[in-house]
């Protein structure tokens, strides 16, 4: 990998360490990225679209204004990045970006705009969810151990055999969203109900 060259095409990255790296400025389109570390790199003012990275390690990454668009993460550790700081298209399409299987804890998507997202039995421990839009979503069989969920739009949203999320009915738009038992029953818990077995 070549840090000076501003447009990569049709790449296919395997195995490339950008560990660390100030990447300024890159664009990155239908490439491919497969078992790359990016820890701790810096993304500033880069754009990636159409891309799919696989078994990659993106944790801790800064991505300051950098832009995404129809990107998909597949079994990748995503952990501790800091979402709100990318830069999100003014017109509010569906979600450009996919998680299946990946490790996205310890994140923030506070007050973003990603109807669609797909969060697909993905660990999200700790992630910050409050004020986004996310109905349409795709949560099924996800880890939401810790998640903050507040004035958040679930509208529609699937939470299929996802489990451990502490969802309060009164502040969030739950209204059709799917939820199978017996991880519903938290679901009384934000209403002060008590809940006993026979």
């Amino acid at each position: 990998f070549k840090n000076n060259k501003d447009n990569y095409f049709d790449q296919d990255f395997l195995d490339t360490n950008f560990s660390e790296l100030n990447l300024t400025n890159i664009s990155f389109e239908d490439c491919s990225f497969d078992n790359c570390d990016f820890t701790e790199a810096t993304l500033e003012d880069c754009k990636f679209v159409d891309c799919i990275f696989t078994n990659c390690n993106l944790s801790l990454i800064k991505i300051k204004e950098t832009s995404f668009l129809n990107v998909n993460f597949s079994e990748s550790k995503l952990i501790g990045i800091n979402w709100t700081e990318a830069k999100w298209p003014t017109i509010k399409l569906s979600c450009p970006l996919e998680f299946f299987a990946c490790n996205i804890a310890d994140s923030s998507f506070l007050g973003l705009h990603l109807q669609g997202m797909k969060c697909h039995k993905c660990c999200a421990k700790n992630v910050d969810f409050r004020e986004a839009e996310l109905s349409l979503s795709d949560f099924k069989y996800s880890d939401f151990s810790g998640a903050l969920f507040a004035n958040t739009n679930l509208f529609k949203s699937d939470f299929s055999h996802a489990f451990n999320y502490s969802i309060d009915v009164r502040i969030n738009n739950i209204k059709q969203a799917i939820f199978t038992l017996p991880e519903a029953i938290g679901l009384l818990g934000g209403l002060g109900a008590v809940i006993v077995e026979e």
